[in-house]
């Protein structure tokens, strides 16, 4: 399977992503929906569906959360294995990750952390936070399933909610620092409002110690 039977290629657009994310001006995330194949997506969902489920710890460095979640990154700790697919939309948007570094003028060996989610009906989600400092460039969700607002904000009390598009197969993606001086510019989001159970995707490119 190649890029163009999983990703709708024409809706990345690198350079209005760029303009978008890395303006100081601007709050740090956009969406594009409808990114995903929809055999594709509904293929993902199923495979992801088979994993070791873990459940989250209530509370993470000032966030409260709820949901539950397993990594497939080989930089993740205790990652899980056997899904060919995951893997495979890993490779494949490496392509478009590394297109936009060219025109974001950010460094990176590519996407090296898979993290996978799944919010119950009902759930609280998870709370205002920002994504942690070792997350650097690029934050990629691709949304699999389920129904629930994913908002950026200005600070913990939700102030200025934005809610971002986030249907099935959408993507949602968040700048992420390109170097030490844009730690502060990492959006403040959450999750909350889950009234459908939701599947979502994590790419990260994470910083190696």
């Amino acid at each position: 399977m190649g890029i163009e039977g999983c990703f709708r290629v024409k809706k990345f657009d690198p350079r209005v992503i760029a303009g978008e994310l890395y303006n100081p001006d601007k709050i740090g995330g956009i969406s594009i929906e409808g990114f995903l194949e929809e055999d594709f997506r509904l293929r993902l969902l199923e495979e992801i569906k088979q994993g070791h489920w873990i459940k989250a710890k209530r509370e993470y460095k000032k966030a409260v959360q709820d949901f539950h979640y397993f990594n497939l990154g080989e930089e993740d700790e205790n990652p899980q294995s056997g899904f060919p697919l995951v893997n495979l939309m890993k490779e494949l948007y490496n392509q478009l990750y590394k297109a936009l570094a060219r025109e974001a003028s950010f460094q990176t060996g590519g996407i090296n952390s898979i993290s996978v989610q799944k919010y119950l009906k009902g759930s609280l989600g998870i709370t205002p936070h920002r994504d942690e400092a070792r997350y650097k460039n690029l934050v990629s969700n691709f949304i699999l399933e389920g129904e629930g607002d994913f908002c950026i904000c200005e600070d913990r009390e939700k102030s200025n909610s934005i809610r971002l598009v986030s249907g099935p197969g959408s993507l949602i993606l968040m700048r992420a620092p390109r170097n030490s001086g844009e730690q502060d510019l990492r959006p403040m989001h959450y999750v909350d409002r889950v009234e459908r159970e939701r599947y979502i995707i994590g790419l990260r490119d994470k910083a190696i110690n």
